[in-house]
């Protein structure tokens, strides 16, 4: 048995959960799933794994649209 956090609301309180659970002798696993989603995702780019390009494939250039005259040669395009 494990407990894993569903959501980041949960950040930091792993290690008291675990205790209180330890204080009533049920030694389990519980896991934040902050710290374990940075340590996979540095763990994949470590190792050079990437997403499939042909599965996804990189966007369609967009015109960009919406932007403010000053703001538009800081503007990124697609």
């Amino acid at each position: 048995d494990v407990i894993i956090f569903g959501c980041t609301g949960f950040l930091g309180c792993a290690e008291s959960i675990k205790a209180h659970l330890a204080s009533r002798n049920l030694n389990v696993p519980v896991i934040d799933p902050v710290p374990l989603t940075m340590i996979t995702a540095a763990s994949l780019a470590r190792m050079g794994l990437t997403n499939s390009k042909k599965a996804y494939a990189p966007p369609r250039r967009k015109e960009i649209k919406g932007f403010n005259i000053p703001l538009a040669p800081h503007a990124i395009a697609g």
